[in-house]
């Protein structure tokens, strides 16, 4: 659990794994901020969590993807079987091949914004959720990545998609509505 106000540095490789839900709830006026003042945090990792995950007002940035023992995951942040709603929050000037990496889970991702990602923002893998309210900005890759999963899209902006705004592949569904994706290579 962290409460609002909550700064959290990640240094010399410094990382989180979970076994357990995690619940990290901000406020508006005092979020809580996890990131990596040397560059080599590597980031929030929450497998087979039992319960539902909770982030609300939480700040994501200058993290890695997990690197430990040649065992690497994609994400700055990563659900692996574990059930997440996420809400107000910021993944920013992350490196990894994803910022946020959802992976055999159900979610909700509300009113959160990525930016500046050196790969993709967003990829859910074999999951169901939903996006609504979010925007995907400056991303090195694709906005949003989905394969194997069901998801519905609701006012979405995607600006800077590197390579696709939305990518669906690997027997997906995608209901969208409300979507704007400019300045990207491919749209969808």
């Amino acid at each position: 659990v962290l409460n609002p106000g909550v700064e959290l540095n990640l240094s010399k490789s410094g990382k989180i794994i979970s076994y357990s839900p995690i619940h990290f709830l901000g406020t508006k006026e005092y979020p809580i901020n996890i990131y990596s003042f040397d560059s080599t945090g590597q980031g929030i990792t929450i497998i087979s969590a039992k319960n539902e995950s909770f982030l609300d007002y939480v700040l994501f940035s200058n993290l890695q993807n997990l690197s430990v023992n040649g065992w690497e995951l994609t994400g700055a942040v990563n659900f692996y079987e574990s059930d997440v709603n996420i809400s107000n929050c910021l993944f920013s000037n992350n490196f990894s091949e994803d910022g946020l990496n959802i992976m055999r889970s159900k979610f909700e991702l509300k009113n959160t914004k990525f930016n500046n990602t050196q790969s993709d923002a967003f990829d859910g893998d074999h999951s169901d959720g939903i996006i609504v309210n979010s925007s995907f900005t400056h991303c090195g890759n694709d906005g949003i990545d989905i394969s194997g999963s069901n998801v519905e899209i609701n006012n979405v902006f995607i600006d800077y998609a590197g390579d696709k705004g939305i990518s669906v592949g690997e027997k997906s569904k995608l209901k969208g509505m409300n979507i704007k994706i400019t300045n990207s290579e491919i749209g969808i």
